[in-house]
């Protein structure tokens, strides 16, 4: 009896990802939220995916921790971004506060950058 091939060519294709691939290279899980991704390059020029998040309504619009913890939160009216005692406003009261450039940057080389993002970048499109 053979074993299973152990080489990179059975591991999911998505970067990062070391689930094992099916005949078109993708993962279970990848085949699946395959529709919810997008790509994009990073620094290096490589193609990342990175999930793309479309909010539909303020229901369910929320991500992260709570108070002073990173988070995205869309409500009726408004949305804004938080890192620790930070708040960058993205709409009040349904008018936009600051840019979508300029809270990308508050995200620059914060941890979460890569988590946060496509939740700053649903908030804009919900809004704006």
């Amino acid at each position: 009896m053979s074993s299973p091939m152990t080489t990179d060519q059975n591991l999911c294709e998505a970067p990062g990802c070391k689930n094992w691939a099916k005949a078109d290279g993708r993962c279970f899980t990848h085949r699946l939220t395959e529709k919810k991704f997008e790509k994009s390059s990073d620094d290096d020029g490589k193609t990342v995916i990175v999930p793309k998040k479309v909010i539909k309504s303020t229901k369910d619009a929320y991500y992260g921790g709570g108070a002073d913890e990173p988070h995205v939160h869309v409500y009726p009216g408004g949305a804004h971004l938080k890192l620790g005692k930070n708040r960058y406003n993205i709409a009040q009261d349904g008018a936009k506060r600051l840019s979508r450039a300029e809270v990308l940057a508050a995200l620059e080389g914060h941890g979460l950058k890569d988590t946060l993002a496509p939740w700053v970048e649903a908030a804009f499109d919900y809004f704006f």
